[in-house]
């Protein structure tokens, strides 16, 4: 199978796990698609920083559920070249010991994007497209400020995506299929002023959203609370919160944010490295430890 880039930066991997017939080392095979998309490109604005996700669920006995924090680290040249470097093991799948680390760079200059194998030092190149409809939208966009989003909030049928409005602020937008009802959903925003986070200027934006009775079979209001923080200067946003009954809390930060062009050589294989062009699914088996107790 071949590997999968999904568009705006960040993708999402599925791996199936298999034992080795040594017990010691266990045969983690890691499916991406071989589909790359451009996204939106940020120039002007270098920086790197950590990513880190939250997410806390409370059930309906008042039991809390902590999954473990997901961590990124995340690079952005001046020319919108982008660097991921993260775990192969997140959230409830995380392994005790260090876990393999995928190394995604997307090059919208030369056109590529390339998962680095830091284990068998292989560059997996996938040639980069553009989503359909993307080039209406960048024209209906207007002049606007760029900017990154850095997370997509969970979705269920009333579906929240955090995205890129014209004037550069952030903007939410929810739909409820099927439902007709009288109540229509209600949407109020408000400013939060500035403040400084990570040592960056950020400006605030709060979006409410009240779901009314009915509209998921839910016999009462349901009230979902967005607060989103983005930095005018690094065109990226630095605290993403989100308050949803149906999916819990979830906060995505940035932390330890440099501001400035990274090393060069991060947005390109590494010269040991041999390139392997994909053009279609592909599969990175990595070598693990077994887990404690196997």
């Amino acid at each position: 199978m071949r590997s999968k880039a999904l568009c705006f930066g960040l993708s999402i991997v599925f791996g199936v796990v298999s034992e080795a017939q040594v017990p010691s080392v266990r045969t983690v095979a890691v499916g991406n698609s071989g589909t790359a998309f451009v996204g939106q490109v940020v120039t002007g604005a270098p920086y790197s920083a950590q990513q880190v996700i939250e997410h806390t669920q409370t059930l309906a006995d008042g039991t809390h559920i902590n999954q473990k924090p997901q961590i990124t680290q995340i690079y952005r040249d001046a020319q919108g070249r982008t660097r991921t470097e993260r775990p192969v093991f997140t959230g409830a799948n995380s392994q005790s010991g260090e876990s393999p680390v995928i190394v995604e760079i997307k090059d919208a200059v030369a056109g590529f994007q390339y998962t680095l194998d830091m284990q068998a030092h292989v560059a997996h190149r996938v040639a980069l497209t553009s989503p359909p409809g993307m080039a209406k939208q960048q024209e209906a966009a207007g002049t606007g400020v760029p900017r990154a989003v850095i997370s997509q909030m969970p979705s269920g049928r009333a579906a929240s995506t955090p995205g890129v409005s014209s004037g550069g602020g952030g903007s939410v937008w929810f739909t409820s299929s099927g439902y007709s009802g009288p109540e229509q959903i209600k949407h109020t925003s408000e400013s939060l002023g500035t403040q400084t986070i990570e040592g960056v200027l950020v400006q605030g934006h709060k979006t409410t959203i009240t779901i009314p009775a009915g509209a998921e079979g839910n016999d009462q209001p349901m009230v979902i609370k967005t607060e989103m923080w983005d930095a005018p200067d690094l065109k990226v946003t630095v605290l993403l919160k989100s308050n949803d009954p149906r999916s819990g809390e979830r906060v995505t930060r940035l932390q330890n944010i440099t501001a400035g062009d990274p090393d060069a050589s991060l947005f390109a294989p590494p010269s040991d490295f041999t390139i392997v062009d994909e053009n279609g699914p592909f599969q990175i088996q990595y070598q693990v430890p077994p887990a404690q107790g196997k």
